[in-house]
């Protein structure tokens, strides 16, 4: 995790989250570590970026991704706490992926064992057909992702056509 930049807020929601630091930073968004004051918890936010932000159907998109995940109950997927749009931008409010990406797990120790590779692509198969069983598509799934638990908030999840 790295430190804050200066253009990155220092809380959001009106002091309600105090920004920690940085994550990571993608195409779409910054997702930073935050304390929830009021729950006295760690949260994930992904605060689109300015630019992506900009744009009436990104926001749409995002809050209606948002929408979708939080309906998803899985041990497998993060849980989408709130959608929020204020003066300091667009974001989402996350639980917070407790353990190392995948990728970052097999550059650590090396391969997983042949169990717990079936294991997780157990876990992430049945994260993917219950995000299918409700009309979602994640489109980016990759080891780098922050928890092998599949964070469907990226925003690459998009629903699936009518006629899927």
């Amino acid at each position: 995790m790295s430190d804050l930049s200066p253009e990155l807020p220092k809380t959001l929601d009106g002091g309600r989250y105090r920004i920690e630091g940085l994550i990571g930073t993608g195409g779409s968004a910054h997702v930073l570590l935050a304390t929830d004051r009021r729950m006295n918890v760690q949260r994930a936010i992904k605060l689109l970026l300015p630019k992506i932000a900009q744009s009436d159907s990104n926001r749409s998109r995002f809050r209606t991704e948002a929408h979708a995940q939080a309906q998803l109950k899985h041990p497998n997927v993060l849980m989408v706490h709130d959608v929020v749009e204020d003066a300091q931008g667009f974001y989402l409010v996350m639980e917070l992926a407790e353990k190392d990406s995948l990728a970052e797990r097999i550059y650590r120790s090396g391969p997983l064992p042949p169990m717990e590779t079936l294991e997780v692509g157990v876990a992430i198969g049945n994260a993917i057909a219950l995000a299918h069983a409700n009309g979602l598509i994640h489109r980016d799934i990759k080891p780098d992702r922050k928890s092998t638990r599949l964070n469907s908030s990226h925003s690459s999840v998009s629903r699936m056509p009518s006629s899927a």
